[in-house]
């Protein structure tokens, strides 16, 4: 099993990647903290169809971690992270790839959006890196399956 795979385990939280209106955003789940954060490389506000899914979401998840004798949980917190911003039209699925492998890798577990507080743009350099450890890393997992 690679280093990644170890750490998916491990990790608290659920990655929930979505395409909204052409362009890709990760939300990162922690249901045990009952936080949601928000990472979009164009620094989009989460619309309000989404936010009312994922907090409906969010309450069953809740309720059903707490148990059912409990009052309901209050809604989410949702932060949504100042990390790296695309200069270019395209590139929103390289941002979300580098998200998902710097929390995963790291092991970051809490706080998350502490973690990424760079507003510039990720350089043609690291998304070849982060797409060729994607490809390595779906290639290792195929071999399991």
């Amino acid at each position: 099993m690679c280093l990644l795979s170890m750490c998916l385990h491990q990790f608290d939280g659920e990655f929930h990647v979505a395409d909204f209106r052409a362009h890709w955003q990760l939300l990162v789940l922690c249901p045990r903290e009952n936080i949601i954060i928000w990472f979009c490389s164009i620094r989009r506000k989460p619309d309000v169809h989404i936010k009312f899914a994922v907090n409906n979401a969010m309450k069953e998840i809740c309720s059903n971690l707490q148990g059912k004798d409990n009052a309901p949980p209050p809604p989410p917190q949702w932060i949504e992270a100042k990390s790296h911003v695309q200069q270019g039209p395209y590139e929103c699925g390289y941002y979300v790839m580098h998200w998902m492998w710097c929390i995963v890798s790291a092991g970051l577990k809490n706080e998350l959006h502490n973690y990424f507080s760079d507003g510039t743009a990720l350089d043609t350099d690291t998304m070849t890196t982060i797409r060729k450890k994607w490809a390595a890393y779906l290639l290792e997992v195929g071999k399991w399956m």
